[in-house]
């Protein structure tokens, strides 16, 4: 990472807990572009954030349509926001069937 002696962003994508997992993630990431990254270019920062994803991570962008346009890190930021969204939300199942009882 050009001589910068930092940790770097990592994500846990089998997290419990998505939401704040890539809340966390995505403030640190936010860190190192505004600190030690903030001199590179736009498109450099777009390649550190995939690397920082790792390969789960590059196998979900890689799901996005992304508009030549919208080349840019605030627009990657974006659709990881979208994808993770929804799986901020647990799901919780109104039967328990292990002990045969129904949670009202």
């Amino acid at each position: 990472m050009d001589s910068v002696h930092c940790s770097k962003p990592m994500i846990n994508w089998k997290s419990q807990n998505m939401k704040h997992a890539w809340k966390r993630f995505k403030q640190h990431a936010k860190f190192m572009f505004s600190g030690p990254l903030s001199g590179k270019a736009e498109t450099v920062k777009c390649s550190y954030l995939l690397i920082w994803v790792g390969e789960n991570g590059k196998d979900i962008f890689y799901a996005f349509t992304i508009a030549d346009s919208e080349q840019d890190l605030s627009a990657y930021l974006a659709k990881f926001d979208t994808y993770v969204e929804p799986m901020a939300t647990p799901f919780l199942p109104d039967t328990n069937f292990t002990k045969g009882t129904r949670m009202l």
